[in-house]
């Protein structure tokens, strides 16, 4: 007993200074040649919502399914993402982003993306954030509120994020001009969801996108077009469930002034239109489009402020008063370090319904975000 304890112990001790000991560079048994960058990020907040009982209980009228009613506690763990990335060999990377959110674990993207192709173009395969759009292909922890637009809510359940293959091309221009296109499979279930049956003819998701930007003095222009279309798939409880098509199109448009090394005002917009056909019993209108617009002033190094308009058009909406609903948003943060951001935001919802009645709510909140090790550059 005493001898196998004394063995236990020594394994333990040699396995503890094998992993403190220094490697120089030059050792071919050097791992910090070989460890991706990993980075955590944290992002929690405190929530203020009035009329919490009318929340809890409304549904949206506009979604295919009835959407699921918000997380109204005070305190809200809202995700802890835990993020990898590396250069593969010369000719590929990694990246992974792990989320832990509401109690489950999820993996947000995987993917392996070319480093060099001929001619411009790149190649993406594994899940990711799709490119359709503009505030679809940017991590939630990079978003300038906390909540998704009203339209993204009701085209994608916030984002379309899916498992598929990615070709872009950056043409040879002397400005930025990017074009590309993507096969998903299709398991989003707000507009495209093949109800996990196996692929069959017809069915996932295609999109296509072009996107272009230039700079003049101290502006910076960029903008878009996108499309994305894919079956659909009702009635899964019932044995033959009925299938539709769904396309959703957007254009998109960022104008940014730089003042000065930090200062800058930025102006986003975007406009998405999302047809369903044909029409079923889940689904209020075969047709609804919105979109929305924000302002963002970062007025010095670390303070940053925006404002929000969102709306959404049903023209066969339930209520004569839910078939343009319009929400407002405003927040304001200070960002302490690069790695560490804490904001209070505000929204007026105005497209909540309670017995037959259209209703406007308030939300407060703070929120906190802290980021840990080594993490990319964000794209602009």
């Amino acid at each position: 007993m005493s001898s196998r304890f004394f063995l236990t112990t020594l394994v333990i001790l040699l396995f503890f200074l094998a992993a403190v000991t220094p490697l120089s560079a030059s050792s071919p048994f050097s791992q910090t040649q070989f460890t991706p960058d990993i980075s955590l990020i944290l992002d929690c907040s405190f929530h203020y919502f009035s009329h919490q009982e009318r929340i809890v209980a409304s549904i949206s009228p506009f979604q295919l399914h009835p959407g699921s009613s918000p997380d109204l506690r005070a305190i809200q763990w809202n995700y802890l993402e835990l993020a990898f990335s590396s250069v593969v060999n010369p000719y590929i990377d990694c990246f992974a982003n792990i989320v832990l959110e509401e109690g489950e674990v999820k993996v947000e993207v995987a993917f392996v993306k070319t480093r060099f192709l001929p001619a411009g173009f790149s190649l993406k395969i594994g899940r990711f954030l799709s490119a359709f759009g503009r505030l679809n292909g940017i991590h939630e922890h990079q978003w300038c509120f906390d909540i998704a637009p009203l339209i993204y809510q009701q085209s994608f359940g916030d984002i379309l994020s899916e498992k598929g293959a990615q070709l872009t091309w950056v043409l040879p221009t002397d400005i930025y001009l990017m074009t590309g296109a993507e096969y998903l499979l299709g398991e989003n279930e707000t507009s495209f969801n093949r109800g996990g049956e196996p692929l069959g003819t017809g069915m996932g998701i295609i999109t296509g996108f072009i996107k272009a930007s230039f700079d003049f003095g101290n502006w910076v222009v960029l903008g878009g077009a996108s499309v994305a279309h894919g079956s659909h798939r009702w009635d899964l409880d019932y044995p033959i469930p009925s299938e539709g098509d769904s396309t959703v199109w957007g254009t998109d448009l960022t104008i940014k002034y730089q003042i000065d090394s930090y200062r800058h005002i930025l102006l986003q917009g975007e406009y998405l239109s999302r047809r369903v056909s044909p029409s079923n019993i889940y689904l209020t209108s075969t047709h609804q489009h919105g979109g929305y617009l924000d302002l963002v002033w970062r007025m010095s190094r670390r303070w940053r402020s925006a404002v929000r308009v969102d709306w959404l058009n049903v023209p066969d909406g339930p209520l004569p008063e839910l078939r343009h609903p319009m929400d407002l948003s405003a927040m304001v943060e200070f960002n302490p370090t690069e790695f560490s951001r804490i904001r209070l935001f505000y929204q007026l919802n105005r497209h909540l319904a309670w017995q037959d009645e259209r209703f406007t709510a308030h939300q407060v909140g703070l929120s906190l975000n802290v980021a840990i090790g080594a993490h990319g550059a964000h794209a602009f």
